[in-house]
Parts: C-alpha cells; sequence; structure tokens
C-alpha cells in the first residue's frame, strides 16, 4: 500500500539559516517520522507532496525523491494582479534576493503569457537584523518601474510581518510606490503580525495569501479580512489536481 502525505505548510522548514538557541531545523527528524508513523509490513510512504517550501534544499531531506514540491505562487500571484488591473493601477513585481526571483521565473512567464503583460521586476538587498527580521537596503533591477505603481512584494511565507512592513516603507518613501501589497503563499501571521497590519500607518496596504494555513478560523485574523486587507486564495482546486496526477504516476513539477 502506497501512501502520500500532502501538506501545505511543512512544519520546521526554515532549515536555510542558523536560529541558534531559538530554534533547530529539524526537517530530517520530521521526515523519519512521518516514515515510521506509515511504515508496515505492507504499507510504506511513497510521497510528501509540500507547498512552497521555505529552503530549496528541502528536497533533498530524507530519501530521494520522496518530497514533491507544488507551487502555489502563480495562483495568488495572479489574483493580485487581476485586482490591481481592475482597479486600474501599474503593476511591479518585487523580490526579497534574487534567488526568489530565479525560482518564480517560470510562473513569471506563464502569467505574462496568460494576461498578455510585461511584468517588471526589482530584487532586494537586504541586511539581517536578527533571526526573524531583515531589513532592505537596496532595490536593484527596473526600479524606474516602482515610482507611481502598486508593488507586489512576493515571498514564500510572511510570519510577524516586521521585515514586509519596514520593506514596504522603504520602496514607498524611497522609490515613491503609491501602494504596496504582500503577495505570499503561507500566511504564518504570529505574534503581534495581525495589530502591525491593522496599524492605520502600516506601509503594507493588502496582503494576498493561500489557506494552506488556515485563515478564516483564526479569531485573531478576522479583522484583516472582514476590512478586506487580507485577501485569501483557496488552493483546493490545485490540491485536488495534485493528488489526481500522484495517482496517475504523471508530473506534479509541471503543474506549476
Amino acid at each position: 500500500t502506497r501512501v502520500a502525505l500532502v501538506t501545505g505548510y511543512f512544519p520546521l522548514c526554515r532549515s536555510d539559516k542558523d536560529e541558534g538557541e531559538l530554534e533547530l531545523a529539524l526537517p530530517e527528524y520530521v521526515i523519519s517520522q512521518m516514515i515510521s508513523a506509515t511504515h508496515t509490513t505492507n504499507c510504506h510512504l511513497d510521497r510528501i507532496i509540500a507547498v512552497d517550501l521555505h529552503a530549496p534544499q528541502m528536497v533533498m531531506a530524507g530519501p530521494t525523491g520522496l518530497i514533491t514540491e507544488l507551487t502555489l505562487i502563480r495562483l495568488v500571484l495572479k489574483r493580485a494582479i487581476e485586482d490591481a488591473r481592475a482597479a486600474g493601477e501599474t503593476v511591479c513585481l518585487a523580490f526579497p534576493d534574487d534567488g526568489s526571483a530565479k525560482r518564480t521565473g517560470r510562473a513569471i512567464d506563464a502569467l505574462e503569457k496568460e494576461l498578455s503583460m510585461h511584468l517588471p521586476v526589482v530584487c532586494g538587498i537586504k541586511r539581517r537584523a536578527s533571526s526573524t527580521e531583515t531589513e532592505l537596503k537596496q532595490l536593484f533591477g527596473a526600479t524606474d518601474s516602482l515610482r507611481g505603481s502598486t508593488v507586489l512584494c512576493v515571498d514564500d511565507e510572511i510570519a510577524t510581518g516586521g521585515t514586509n512592513i519596514k520593506s514596504a516603507r522603504v520602496i514607498k518613501e524611497q522609490y515613491g510606490a503609491s501602494r504596496v501589497h504582500a503577495v505570499v503563499t503561507h500566511a504564518v501571521l504570529c505574534g503581534d503580525a495581525p495589530s502591525r497590519f491593522l496599524d492605520p500607518n502600516c506601509a503594507v496596504d493588502r496582503l494576498y495569501v493561500t489557506d494552506t494555513i488556515p485563515v478564516e478560523s483564526r479569531r485573531a485574523l478576522l479583522p484583516l479580512v472582514e476590512t478586506g486587507k487580507l485577501v485569501t486564495v483557496r488552493w483546493s482546486e490545485e490540491l485536488g489536481v495534485s493528488l489526481y496526477h500522484h495517482h496517475w504516476d504523471l508530473s506534479i513539477r509541471e503543474l506549476r
């Protein structure tokens, strides 16, 4: 019997940096526990399907070929772009670094073709202030496209919101952006993130997220949902398609 485990937000996936005494990166331990929990004489864990892994090297944690990444950034980015265009706004994409932009390049190419538009891109140079927050020092790329535009800051997840808000302030004050929207897959939104984004002086005008981490069942997020500041894009259809592809041994990577 084959067992497939689908996880929207993979636990303890932040394996790209040392958290020191604050947190241990334990993806291999988590995977070994998943394998042990499903293993019997006639049963084994055949595949883990995970959405937008925080660290690209996560696909190598565990037996080769066990983890397959499914990306949803195209789904949520499309919604944010369509909303901006409907409001008559020009759009520019901003990524935290060049690596993030390259990972999303395929989705951008597909969206440009689907929406018949050019999407200018800028990337950031950051300095880490702590294990949880970074500071945007400079942007490079199509920076001339930022002035007067709605800037979509694209990333895999949003946690406390501190970095996102600081970056949005820089993009507005130093580069003349009209509006800044955070466009992410995973709505972690922990700690005081809800109050930060509800602050009238918050530089992030709107958040676009998927429901890989439930949103509507979290009371702290309801004011953000009710005011329209938090927009959730459901991934149920993509989940169904990925399960169909897995069942029939079709490529899941090609879905991105």
